[in-house]
């Protein structure tokens, strides 16, 4: 993508953030190795350790590829667009694929379950934007909005696997928000990933 393109996509996704409100929700299942694959992996690491990542983990940006693809990313994040205007509250559900020892047939089974710190509204504007001039990929798609994420506070974790178990997961999110004003929760629409799912990252082209 062209340096004036990319310009132009962030000034139209600011104004839009700016002129509309949306909730909405979205979820990942993102393997390092993924983020190797597509040449990211060392700003998307940094990225995670500006909002509190162990060190430990940043250094998988120098490991080989079959040792990232043993570690991932499971989030489900619930977003508010425009302003606080509600309490939120996203859950993630991690699956695995197996394949059953009698039908041959492709299963899930559930691997782990993370919920966001209660009801709560963060605004997200991390100042590391404004610290590391590599993040900016990331700016546009985070900056303008409140969130509340479901995840391992670590971001990354150690992935391991059962003898029947395919190498590759499944998230589902669970999204709601609860409005003060008419003193009602309302659920959103569940969100899916089996990948980074980078078109929410702001960095799908570059």
């Amino acid at each position: 993508m062209s340096m004036l393109r990319h310009l132009l996509v962030i000034i139209v996704c600011i104004c839009l953030s700016k002129m509309s409100f949306a909730l909405g929700g979205v979820s990942r299942a993102c393997f390092i190795s993924e983020l190797r694959d597509l040449k990211i992996e060392k700003e998307a690491l940094l990225f995670f350790k500006y909002l509190g990542m162990p060190d430990r983990f940043y250094e998988l940006r120098n490991k080989s590829r079959n040792e990232q693809a043993r570690h991932a990313i499971f989030e489900s994040i619930t977003t508010d667009y425009g302003s606080v205007r509600y309490y939120l509250l996203a859950e993630s559900r991690v699956y695995k694929k197996f394949i059953h020892p009698v039908y041959r047939t492709t299963e899930l089974r559930k691997y782990k379950d993370y919920t966001s710190d209660g009801w709560d509204s963060v605004n997200d504007d991390p100042d590391v934007f404004k610290e590391d001039s590599r993040l900016s990929i990331f700016k546009h798609n985070r900056e303008l909005i409140t969130s509340v994420r479901a995840g391992n506070p670590d971001f990354v974790e150690a992935v391991d696997y059962r003898w029947d178990e395919m190498q590759n997961m499944f998230v589902m999110g669970m999204h709601a928000y609860y409005d003060p004003k008419t003193k009602s929760t309302n659920f959103l629409e569940k969100s899916w990933a089996t990948d980074c799912n980078l078109s929410n990252w702001g960095i799908q082209e570059r």
